[in-house]
C-alpha cells in the first residue's frame, strides 16, 4: 500500500471514530467512565457535567469528522491517481504498438 493510501485511509478511518464519539458520548446512560469523549476534571464530574460538555462539543467532533473524511478523500485519490496514471501509460504504449504495426515498417 502507498503511502498516500494508508495516509488517505487513515483519515477515513479518524472521521468514522470522530463521528462515533459524537453520537454515542452524549447517549443517555453513557458510562462517563469508560465511554468515548473527552475525559476531563470537568467532564468527569459529574453525569450533567459530561453531556452538558458533549452535546456543546458535539458540533465540533462533526466538522473534524467532515474534515478527517475530505483529507482521507484527497489522500486516497492522489493513491488513486498513481494507479490510473500507470494505467493509462500501458494503454498508450500498447495503442503506439498497435499504429505503428498497422501502418508498416
Amino acid at each position: 500500500m502507498s503511502d498516500w493510501a494508508a495516509a488517505g485511509s487513515f483519515f477515513v478511518l479518524l472521521a468514522g471514530f470522530l463521528a462515533w464519539t459524537a453520537r454515542h458520548s452524549v447517549r443517555p446512560g453513557v458510562d462517563i467512565r469508560t465511554g468515548p469523549g473527552v475525559r476531563v476534571p470537568a467532564t468527569l464530574a459529574s453525569e450533567q457535567a459530561w453531556h452538558a460538555a458533549h452535546l456543546r462539543a458535539r458540533p465540533f467532533f462533526l466538522a473534524g469528522a467532515a474534515v478527517a473524511l475530505v483529507a482521507g478523500a484527497v489522500f486516497l485519490a492522489r493513491a488513486a491517481l498513481g494507479a490510473v496514471t500507470a494505467v493509462l501509460a500501458i494503454g498508450a504504449a500498447r495503442g503506439i504498438s498497435a499504429a505503428r504495426a498497422a501502418t508498416g515498417p
